[in-house]
């Protein structure tokens, strides 16, 4: 059985979506403004997983 998504859950995916729907604007658009791109989609994903740089050890390691 399924249960119907909370208000908070659904704010955080539209984010994620306008997050993503930004990132793809971004990447057809010239060099160099299409470079924000990357970070759009990064935002994304990291919003879409919960994940933060302060909590990403992979990123601390790599300097990010």
């Amino acid at each position: 059985m399924t249960h119907p998504l909370s208000q908070q859950t659904i704010q955080q995916l539209a984010f994620v979506l306008l997050l993503h729907e930004q990132g793809i604007a971004q990447s057809v658009q010239p060099e160099p403004m299409s470079a924000a791109a990357v970070l759009s989609f990064q935002d994304a994903l990291r919003q879409a997983t919960g994940k933060s740089p302060e909590n990403d050890q992979q990123s601390s390691r790599c300097g990010l």
